[in-house]
């Protein structure tokens, strides 16, 4: 009811109990006295309904989370102690609060934030961004403190996954894949990082454990992590060559293999080819190709139209590798730059090994160097052979290095042009690889070259992303037809918040564990909720960092609105209680005394 409601009742009641008392033959002093207790009475009960407003306080707002204790709650002068669902019920002298952002709309008169307990859960983290906040952090959980969610792998890759935990001396890393069986074991590195890998052969999501074990392989700490392996349509190769070379031979093999579309053309002089049929290079058979590969005597037999064409479609996104087969001359060094890619260099040639592993494209990490040591099987390998390379490189010093061989010399490199890429690819017989028995790094090495130049294409399918059960998660760029399927198969709209503008976010707080699937449109996605007791240590860890990346304590404190708040209603309804008992004694008296009179 308003307070104007409220003092009307009040009113209308005191009125007519003076009415009442009009014609009672009383005494002038007893009569004078119960005229004057009713308007007293109805004034305190108003106050303690409606108690006067005192002026408000600003100071810090204490925000006690999942896990904080009363004595670390002391509040100082002016500061105000919340309590968020979270936060154990044993805090009776905390204001209880749904949420951050309510607690901040009810306490304008706040300054800054201080965080007590474990930490502020995705709820409310928006809430607290922008505000001086600090936060006495509790020590890591021992366990998972970090692990990268993979990204989109293709069928038959590698899936690399890295982490970091804490609080744990002499423990390893081990990953199991969805039927339980051990894919790979490592060490983490002084600072804690690992980084296992599995391997993912059909489309589809599935489930991998990652789990940490002590000294006697017991299991210390776990965390399911999601994979997620989509398919993708095979990219268009165009290869041009000068001459027939084995490198030629089996780099088609490996294209066939790996399902490409490939279309080959190999100048064998006289104006004859091998290969497929000529197409012409314009700018229509360019843009259908996703990357062409080129090498020095087929570039400097193209004509200047053909380079000018060549270069407009790198510009346009197309991937463009330049394949060295013998030391170039100066015409071919012109072509080169012409294209955009200018080289340095003698062109000699000079020896070179490529990784026994793996085909890294930096040297390696020191969460590499704690992989434990090689099984017999990998001692029983075939020695990697030499491969030779020519000495020349990029003249830019914005080339990148692609590949790098076993002593960390590049011998790959790729530019920026346009919407597209331009690499170099310095190794001329990495076909020995095949013929040493070694075609996995043959085919690694290629695969990681081309799909770094490669044109980009729209992605049907986001980014695999992971949150937690009850934990709000956002989902962006979403159109108004996008629908989202929980674990049980549910489906509902999912609708993008009207304030969020442009990026069109909508918010999730997922009430199941499992994999959610959204689709927008072409455009669709995943997501996998864990539940804190899937990860325990993790869970603790992430939102203990997410809180600690919101520590902002240079920050100016909050301009305060410190608006009057209500005042204590007790001593209100305590004189209330004292005015009515005086008034209810001098009532029975009066009619005690008519009694005797009768």
């Amino acid at each position: 009811m308003p307070a104007w409601g409220v003092l009307v009742a009040l009113l209308a009641i005191t009125l007519l109990a003076w009415w009442r008392l009009r014609r009672a033959r009383l005494p002038v002093w007893r009569k004078a006295t119960l005229l004057a207790l009713q308007p007293v009475c109805a004034a305190l009960l108003y106050c303690a309904l409606l108690p006067p407003a005192q002026p408000g306080t600003a100071g810090t707002l204490v925000v006690a989370t999942a896990g904080a204790g009363a004595p670390a709650l002391q509040a100082a002068a002016g500061d105000t102690v919340i309590a968020l669902p979270e936060a154990p019920t044993a805090l009776r002298a905390a204001e209880r609060m749904p949420d951050l952002a309510t607690a901040l709309r009810r306490h304008p008169g706040t300054t800054g934030l201080r965080i007590v307990g474990a930490g502020l859960p995705a709820r409310d983290r928006d809430a607290a961004r922008g505000w001086p906040l600090r936060y006495a952090a509790p020590p890591p959980v021992p366990g998972l403190s970090a692990l990268d969610t993979p990204a989109l792998a293709a069928p038959g890759s590698d899936v690399a996954i890295q982490g970091r935990i804490s609080g744990l001396r002499a423990a390893r890393l081990e990953l199991l894949d969805p039927a339980g069986r051990r894919v790979d074991l490592v060490a983490p590195d002084t600072d804690g990082r690992f980084r296992l890998t599995g391997n993912v052969r059909a489309a589809g999501d599935s489930v991998f454990v990652v789990r940490v074990l002590g000294p006697e392989e017991h299991v210390r700490d776990q965390a399911t992590l999601p994979v997620s392996v989509v398919e993708s349509p095979p990219a268009s190769l165009w290869i041009l060559a000068g001459a027939p070379q084995p490198e030629l031979k089996y780099l088609r093999r490996w294209a066939h293999d790996a399902g490409l579309q490939l279309h080959t053309q190999i100048a064998t002089g006289g104006g004859m080819q091998l290969g497929d049929a000529p197409r012409p290079l314009d700018p229509t058979t360019l843009d259908r190709s996703d990357l062409l590969i080129v090498d020095e005597r087929a570039l400097a037999a193209l004509s200047r139209t053909q380079r000018g064409a060549l270069r407009a479609a790198v510009e346009r996104g197309l991937g463009l590798l330049l394949r060295l087969g013998g030391p170039p001359d100066a015409a071919q060094r012109n072509a080169m730059a012409e294209l955009g890619l200018p080289v340095r260099g003698d062109g000699a040639a000079a020896p070179m090994r490529v990784g026994a592993a793996s085909v890294p494209t930096q040297p390696p990490t020191a969460a590499d160097a704690g992989r434990p040591p090689a099984t017999p099987a990998d001692t029983t390998a075939p020695a990697v052979p030499a491969l030779e390379r020519r000495a020349l490189a990029p003249a830019d010093a914005d080339a990148v290095a692609l590949q790098r061989a076993a002593d960390g010399t590049p011998y790959a490199w790729w530019r920026a042009l346009g919407r597209g890429r331009i690499g170099l690819i310095a190794v001329t017989d990495s076909y020995r690889l095949v013929l040493g028995a070694r075609p996995a790094l043959h085919a690694a090495l290629w695969s990681q070259t081309l799909a770094t130049l490669a044109r980009a294409k729209p992605r049907a399918h986001a980014p695999l992303r992971t949150g937690w059960r009850d934990q709000r998660i956002a989902i962006c760029a979403l159109g108004t037809a996008a629908r989202l399927q929980a674990p049980d198969g549910h489906t509902q709209p999912l609708l993008p918040a009207p304030d969020t503008g442009a990026a069109a976010c909508a918010g999730l707080w997922p009430a199941q564990a499992g994999w959610y699937r959204w689709q927008d449109g072409q455009r669709r996605g995943a997501l996998y909720i864990r539940t804190p007791t899937d990860a325990p240590a993790l869970f603790a860890n992430t939102q203990r960092h997410a809180t600690l990346a919101l520590v902002n304590t240079g920050a100016a404190p909050h301009a305060a609105h410190a608006t009057p708040q209500p005042g204590p209603r007790w001593p209100w309804w305590l004189g209330f209680v004292l005015a009515a008992t005086l008034l209810w004694w001098l009532e029975r008296w009066r009619s005690a005394t008519a009694q005797q009179a009768g």
